[in-house]
């Protein structure tokens, strides 16, 4: 798929809540309404808010059809990636708050800018701290910035400053690369599906996200091979998984993986 193929909402839809519903069976959300999951004819929206933000057909068609955390505080106690959080597209306020990714969380500081974004774009995910990614997908275009916000997307004096975008505003959205909206979904869901990022849930404790990197802590030494390893073997992740033993003893696997208990 390129960013020239047709811009294609089903399976821009199909990629997404295929990675929510990987998150969903390794039982990374509190509760079985932490996602909510629309009929197939969309969840409602409100008309008048999406003709105030000058949002396209096809954004709101994602906004009705998207699965999406079911409130705020879902979203923000549950990071989809690290330190970052997927919109509850549920929630009027955060569909306007998302409008502009460098002000949301500023609490008021300055006014949010609700044309900050193209009417064509929608945020998907925006970062909550460092290092957190925003992933913001253009529909005209056809593509995905999937980026980690606190990294410049060029050096000043870079070959790179001489085709950005927004050349007065070095850490503006749009001067970020720009990837096939189809690619850059399918190498996320590749992500959870092939456990490179295993998403961690046990009762009471706190949600992460293990990746190679974690084999090296020392308190918690191969807890991220340790964790890959016990799905896949133990469990039969993806394919062959066996769901019901897996909600019975992840708590016990995940307090013994972590913390030894």
């Amino acid at each position: 798929m390129s960013a020239s193929d047709p811009f294609d909402i089903d399976r821009i839809v199909s990629l997404w809540t295929e990675l929510l519903n990987l998150q969903v069976k390794i039982g990374y959300y509190p509760r079985e309404d932490s996602i909510s999951f629309p009929p197939p004819e969309g969840r409602p929206v409100d008309e008048a808010l999406c003709q105030e933000l000058h949002l396209t057909e096809e954004v709101i068609t994602l906004l009705k059809r998207l699965p999406c955390p079911s409130s705020f505080d879902e979203a923000w106690e549950t990071p989809i990636f690290y330190e970052s959080m997927a919109i509850p597209f549920t929630e009027n306020e955060w569909i306007r708050n998302s409008r502009d990714p460098e002000r949301y969380l500023l609490g008021g500081i300055e006014p949010l800018r609700p044309d900050f974004m193209k009417p064509e774009e929608l945020a998907l995910v925006l970062m909550q701290d460092e290092p957190g990614h925003h992933l913001i997908l253009d529909t005209k275009a056809n593509t995905i910035r999937f980026f980690m916000v606190m990294i410049p997307p060029y050096d000043s004096g870079d070959e790179e400053e001489e085709w950005a975008e927004r050349p007065d505003d070095r850490m503006h959205y749009r001067n970020y690369p720009a990837r096939p909206a189809v690619e850059v979904l399918e190498e996320l869901v590749a992500k959870f599906r092939d456990l490179e990022w295993v998403p961690v849930r046990y009762d009471g404790g706190w949600p992460d996200i293990l990746t190679a990197q974690n084999d090296g802590d020392e308190e918690h030494p191969n807890v991220y091979t340790n964790a890959k390893n016990t799905l896949r073997e133990q469990f039969g992740w993806p394919d062959n998984f066996k769901q019901e033993e897996w909600d019975r003893q992840k708590n016990d696997i995940w307090k013994r993986l972590l913390y030894q208990l």
